[in-house]
């Protein structure tokens, strides 16, 4: 992409009529501003079957899918009756999103509400702010009620993160996924 904001010094109209130089740095923060808002090829986030011990945590826990710690999307065979495995896999691949993404700043993903820091089940009340942030987030994002009312500054992260990956197909594997 190329600037949209030449190297300083340049000479741009003031607002009062008259000549301003702008700053290197000024040209290059808004040359970042712009760049940021540049929609990226949309990363691609793979799935995978469950390994043996993902399988029997499935079965003892009933959890309809996961973000695997090698940021893959891993959804349980067997999920629970009603469950709606197109809905995990989007929630799943979106907390890979925002890990790949935004782990090293979580100050860039929007606060939590109140109420949805004690909506959090009992194991995320303790848990990492990224982690906690990136949960509801993801079920925000795949439509998930549990999610809760989410706030004028998460909406708007999420509609600004749509379309900024794609989640594979379902490899072929035992479970025909």
């Amino acid at each position: 992409m190329s600037d949209l904001f030449p190297a300083a010094p340049s000479i741009f109209p003031s607002d009062d009529g008259g000549e301003a130089l702008m700053p290197q740095f000024l040209a290059n923060l808004l040359n970042w501003i712009a760049s940021q808002s540049a929609q990226p090829d949309p990363m691609q986030i793979d799935r995978r079957e469950p390994t043996p011990s993902e399988l029997a945590f499935f079965q003892q826990t009933g959890t309809p899918g996961y973000a695997a710690p090698d940021n893959r999307v891993v959804l349980n065979p067997s999920p629970p009756d009603g469950v709606n495995s197109d809905a995990v896999a989007q929630n799943e691949a979106f907390r890979v999103f925002l890990r790949e993404r935004y782990k090293d700043q979580p100050a860039f993903l929007p606060p939590l509400a109140p109420q949805q820091r004690t909506s959090l089940p009992k194991s995320y009340q303790a848990a990492d702010p990224f982690d906690q942030r990136a949960t509801i987030l993801a079920r925000q994002y795949s439509g998930d009620p549990t999610g809760g009312q989410s706030t004028a500054l998460q909406r708007q992260f999420i509609d600004n993160m749509r379309g900024r990956f794609v989640l594979s197909p379902p490899a072929p594997g035992p479970f025909g996924r």
